[in-house]
């Protein structure tokens, strides 16, 4: 009931984009969302539900990095969970080395960016139309403040910000002495 009161309180706010992964809670948060929407009276256009691919998603050889088979069935498993038909957004929530950029077609840096762009207009695929940063007051995103502006106006991409409390250190629930810092982001 909480993540019922919570859902209809941010959607009555003008919260319109929810944000799932297939590692979220091992997908029971796909499928608490899914449920709850389902008995919800919003048009399917009124929210935006984004998808993230993890390369680590799942321990079977087959089962994790970015290949094709990999985000078909990711996709089709978080379709599921959901009980939708489809969803707005895919992220490939981390690079991976591994699989070629032919088969990914999302990414993180902006020279990526700019190469998924190419090979989807060569290959005829649709391109990336959102990035996805950590942005909070302890990480300002250096990529968001060097790369975006020209991708935004070159390719006309959206941004999609997380971790607005640094994986909860600014909501204040940790003291300092539990938190570590490193290259990437702080997480306690």
């Amino acid at each position: 009931s909480v993540a019922d009161d919570l859902l209809t309180l941010a959607y009555s706010c003008g919260i319109n984009l929810f944000d799932t992964a297939e590692v979220y809670a091992s997908g029971g948060a796909e499928e608490l969302l899914g449920r709850l929407l389902q008995q919800k009276p919003w048009r399917r256009s009124s929210y935006v539900i984004s998808h993230q691919n993890s390369p680590m998603g799942r321990s079977g050889r087959f089962e994790s990095g970015l290949s094709r088979k990999r985000i078909v069935e990711g996709l089709r498993d978080s379709l599921r969970r959901l009980r939708m038909t489809y969803v707005d957004l895919v992220f490939a929530s981390r690079p991976d080395p591994g699989t070629p950029m032919e088969e990914i077609v999302r990414a993180w840096t902006p020279a990526e960016i700019m190469e998924a762009h190419s090979v989807s207009r060569q290959f005829n695929l649709i391109p990336p139309s959102a990035e996805q940063l950590e942005y909070n007051l302890l990480q300002r995103g250096d990529k968001l403040q060097s790369h975006l502006p020209e991708l935004q106006s070159r390719w006309a991409s959206a941004l999609v910000t997380f971790s607005p409390l640094a994986c909860g250190i600014l909501s204040g629930k940790y003291e300092a002495a539990e938190c570590r810092s490193g290259p990437e982001r702080m997480c306690p």
